[in-house]
């Protein structure tokens, strides 16, 4: 059967399989196939788009249709489509969560409403908007003295400016650009409501090209992390993948979005623009770190980007390297550490910077790169015995603290892997169980290291006590009390340096200048130890 609506100035009469033309001087037959028809599918009937029920054509328009909305549609699932059109009278509601790509035109006469669902409870999120509406006539603007709203202002000082702020030299009109949801930008909000929030924008979605003019003025920031830090946010009601945009003007290929529901406690996702389906929910900010020489540069949201999936946060590295957990209690957080063969040991693009949680009670776990920088996602290109990694902790009270192995990779550590307390001059298997230590309230940037490549040594041998490893521009020697002389060997064998050690269990000396592989030989009254060293 054929269910006849009449659209708007056309006439026309359906039979069977052709449709009849009955206005003006003509008539004719006009055969009907799904690739001629041009009226597409119309939804007639109040309620959900997943019903077939609700559609003239009694089922689901397809990707390619021309869409009517001639009733009230609410949007309970991801849709693509080509034009679609929603009718004077009508409307359509795009449900918390679902996602709406439109590939060809969008003709709103009626109203639409895109709606975000979001903890209350004090909770702070990173939102945007997927159409340019105002935020107080949408009921997002703060209750003086109980909620948040602030846009992000990262020229120097670098300011968070709250909505209600609208006068003096940084006020919220003057850094957002308007009263608006300004399409590419993000926010960062917070309402007291106890509970789930439901917020709303009625407005004609953003499609098409949305621009971003990206800050990095330098100087000193009032803000903890880098300058160059720019709030962007999805400007579409649909998702975006992370791995489809330019992300030249960029330091790195991460964006980083705040959840305050992580596991463990509040904190950032990573989300790895290095890694297909890096997706990027509707109403999503998320930071960005701009490139020193991108200032005043634009960058631009595309069609291309837009894509279906993923939720609200989603960590992209999950599933990858090592991972690494601080805990306490019932907070902890976590670090990364992969194998990236086109990486380098020092920070680099596909390193994630360490961004702690807004809430202080969570304790906070980092890697430092080669050069002293803190990573949540550290990329290297191998392991070398004796080239260990700095570990870093936030100790937000002082404490009983455990470090954990959460995911292996025996590429990274195929001969198991060692945690050393500097502090407490103890080396332990953590591939094997947690370490558990006490600790201050502080910040210790290399209390711990990792180890890879050490073999379990009978417990009677000096060797079994020694670690060299690189630290700086020094070489850093453990476990030495039994040695009294040093010799330096280059990959070749050739001697280049020979000297006495100091009665001394831990000592230093100067790396080699050039990089590359070289052999410590320790010498002591009854035995000698050789080991190979990495000097980056």
């Amino acid at each position: 059967k054929i269910r006849i609506f009449i659209l708007p100035a056309l006439m026309l009469a359906f039979t069977g399989a052709k449709a009849q033309y009955t206005g003006g001087d003509g008539r004719g037959d006009i055969a009907l196939t799904k690739a001629s028809t041009k009226l597409g599918n119309s939804f007639v009937i109040n309620g959900n788009w997943s019903i077939a029920g609700n559609w003239s054509a009694e089922v689901l328009p397809g990707t390619t249709e021309t869409t009517h909305i001639m009733a009230d549609a609410a949007l309970d699932q991801d849709v693509t489509l080509s034009d679609l059109f929603i009718h004077a009278g009508n409307s359509l509601t795009i449900l918390s969560g679902k996602s709406l790509i439109t590939t060809g035109t969008l003709t709103n006469n009626g109203t639409v409403t895109l709606q975000r669902s979001i903890l209350g409870d004090n909770a702070w999120h990173m939102i945007s908007g997927p159409a340019v509406a105002d935020i107080s006539d949408n009921s997002w603007n703060p209750v003086s003295g109980q909620d948040d709203f602030y846009a992000w202002h990262e020229q120097s000082p670098g300011t968070w400016v709250n909505y209600l702020v609208t006068d003096g030299e940084l006020n919220f009109p003057g850094v957002n650009g308007s009263d608006n949801f300004e399409a590419g930008k993000g926010y960062l909000v917070s309402y007291q409501t106890s509970g789930t929030v439901s917020k709303s924008i009625s407005a004609t979605p953003n499609t098409g090209n949305q621009s971003f003019t990206l800050k990095h003025s330098g100087g000193t920031k009032a803000w903890d992390y880098a300058g160059g830090w720019n709030l962007l946010g999805n400007p579409y009601p649909s998702g975006i993948d992370w791995h489809l945009a330019d992300k030249n003007l960029f330091k790195d290929v991460f964006a980083y979005a705040y959840n305050p529901n992580k596991d463990g406690g509040g904190g950032y996702e990573t989300i790895d623009g290095s890694n297909a389906n890096a997706y990027i929910a509707p109403f999503q900010g998320f930071f960005v770190l701009a490139e020193n020489t991108s200032n005043d540069k634009v960058f631009t949201f595309t069609n291309a980007m837009r894509a279906h999936g993923g939720t609200f946060y989603k960590n992209q590295t999950a599933g990858e390297g090592l991972v690494l957990r601080l805990g306490a209690d019932n907070w902890y957080n976590e670090t990364a550490i992969r194998l990236r063969q086109e990486s380098e040991n020092t920070r680099d693009r596909l390193d994630a910077l360490k961004m702690y949680s807004f809430n202080p009670e969570v304790p906070q776990l980092y890697s430092l790169s080669a050069d002293g920088v803190p990573l949540a996602v550290n990329s290297i290109p191998g392991t070398e015995a004796g080239a260990p990694i700095a570990l870093g902790v936030k100790i937000p009270a002082q404490g009983t603290y455990s470090i954990s192995l959460q995911q292996n990779d025996q590429t990274l550590a195929p001969a198991g892997l060692f945690i050393e307390d500097r502090l407490e001059n103890v080396f332990h298997k953590i591939s094997d169980q947690p370490f558990a230590f006490t600790a201050s309230e502080g910040d210790f940037a290399d209390r711990f290291y990792l180890h890879f490549g050490m073999v379990n040594l009978p417990e009677n041998s000096s060797a079994s006590k020694l670690l060299i490893y690189q630290q700086g521009n020094l070489l850093q020697l453990v476990g030495t009390a039994d040695f009294t002389q040093l010799q330096l060997f280059d990959s070749n064998g050739r001697l280049l340096s020979s000297s006495k050690l100091h009665p001394a269990d831990r000592q230093q000396l100067e790396a080699p200048t050039a990089a590359g592989v070289y052999v410590l030989k320790l010498i002591g009254v009854t035995q000698t130890h050789s080991q190979k060293v990495v000097v980056y």
